[in-house]
């Protein structure tokens, strides 16, 4: 199953998603500096090695990981404020303490 977050899909998703998902762009570029800069004060030879096509590769394949686990906790938030919004208050629960962590495990 695709999921996708076009706003004609799913209007009440695209307007809020990607806010988080600045958090998320945030914590692997910090991520990345973090490394290049521990390289650059210890002078190390790595340094050289961290600005290479590999390297950039590697991170952005990283980065798509954590786009796909917070999209699957995005998902399965909305979903289970959908479910209580509704009006199923144990349904809502088990999508959330449930549902949730088994879209973000998958």
């Amino acid at each position: 199953m695709v999921v996708d977050f076009d706003p004609a899909v799913m209007p009440s998703v695209q307007s809020w998603i990607r806010y988080p998902l600045l958090l998320v762009y945030a914590w692997k570029a910090h991520t990345i500096c973090t490394v290049r800069n521990g390289f650059i004060d210890a002078q190390d030879e790595k340094a050289k090695m961290v600005s290479t096509f590999p390297v950039a590769a590697m991170a952005m394949a990283d980065l798509l990981v954590g786009l796909a686990t917070f999209y699957a906790g995005a998902l399965g938030v909305f979903a289970s404020y959908l479910i209580f919004c509704g009006g199923s208050v144990l349904k809502g629960l088990l999508m959330l303490l449930v549902g949730t962590p088994a879209l973000v495990w998958l």
